[in-house]
């Protein structure tokens, strides 16, 4: 109850990109409502918070343009780029991979990619595109899961879970594609989407923790570059890796092997960059007179109750929206994702 009421505090006030957000418990402050619908929420909301007194109508924010700013914002970008380009990794190859990696096995028989015939080569591609959509699936619950589990533990223990779980599974990938484990490579590669899916969601409240969010949205744009960056590395280093070793007479399921160790090198260098990441000083904090000049939607001031605005049927009517088609998705995606398990 109370992260929605944060959420929704937040959100109505413009200072959160997402309900994580504002549900944080680091170095955000939120700032003193004139409205009576809201004003007694938000003085309970900044208690956890590194706060400031709440009648004097301010919210000291980290301020984005600092120097320490800066350099954690970059250390952050690092951090996302390391699960960024292993998430784009493995979205670019997972169909092809799990189709020269496990061949004929994938139908009950036991020969490799190279030695399926056209009919066999479709079936295949069939499950290999379930295997896909299954990730897809993962990466959309991974968004929700580990973005709520950050409320709990928080955002840096839970990129160190990103990092490490990450890179103990992409290590052990070229063992479970040797001994042909496919529950277990299947597993893997979902648990690994999850956190991709997931980084994504939890990386907005890791930069409201750390400079709070009147300048998120900004400094979030700033981060995405690295996400750009691994858009062209990730799939560019995988490809490459594997034209190469397949022109020097690496066999198919065995070309993955060494992008897989590189994929989990580069989470090892992101968990080296989160433990590096510190709190902005106190110092640097947005000075008061900057805050107390920045606008206001009207709805606060005049103390609208703005959480009754829409009409429930409304709302009802646009979640159906939402979930009707999400649910349909799923059913589709999970009788595809059957076939890698009937053999």
């Amino acid at each position: 109850a109370g992260a929605a009421v944060a959420a929704g505090a937040a959100a109505i006030d413009g200072l959160a990109s997402s309900p994580a957000a504002a549900a944080t418990s680091g170095n955000l402050i939120i700032g003193h409502s004139n409205s009576p619908t809201l004003q007694t929420d938000i003085t309970i909301l900044t208690g956890p918070f590194r706060a400031t007194p709440t009648g004097a109508g301010t919210a000291l924010e980290g301020n984005p343009t600092s120097g320490t700013g800066v350099l954690g914002a970059v250390g952050s970008g690092n951090g996302v780029e390391g699960t960024t380009n292993a998430g784009i990794g493995v979205l670019g190859m997972a169909s092809p991979l799990l189709q020269e990696v496990f061949g004929g096995r994938l139908l009950g028989v036991q020969t490799s990619f190279d030695q399926l015939n056209k009919d066999q080569l479709g079936q295949i591609a069939a499950i290999a595109a379930g295997f896909t959509g299954l990730l897809s699936l993962f990466n959309i619950a991974g968004r929700i899961f580990w973005a709520s589990l950050s409320d709990h533990i928080g955002r840096k223990a839970t990129y160190a879970l990103f990092f490490l779980i990450g890179l103990g599974l992409y290590a052990s990938i070229p063992w479970m594609a040797s001994t042909y484990a496919l529950a277990l490579f299947v597993g893997s590669f979902c648990v690994i989407l999850s956190m991709y899916g997931g980084g994504f969601a939890t990386v907005p409240a890791y930069l409201a923790d750390l400079f709070g969010t009147r300048m998120v949205g900004a400094i979030h744009g700033r981060l995405l570059t690295a996400w750009s960056a691994a858009g062209i590395f990730g799939p560019v280093l995988v490809n490459y890796i594997r034209e190469y070793q397949l022109a020097h007479g690496v066999a198919k399921a065995q070309a993955y092997s060494i992008t897989m160790y590189i994929l989990a090198g580069l989470l090892l260098l992101g968990l080296l960059l989160n433990w590096l990441i510190r709190p902005v000083p106190e110092s640097l904090d947005m000075p008061a007179s900057r805050v107390n000049g920045a606008a206001r939607p009207a709805a606060l001031d005049n103390g609208e109750d703005v959480s009754s605005a829409s009409h429930p049927l409304l709302i009802t009517v646009a979640w159906a929206a939402v979930w009707i088609p999400i649910l349909w998705g799923v059913w589709m995606t999970l009788q595809k994702a059957v076939l890698l398990f009937r053999r």
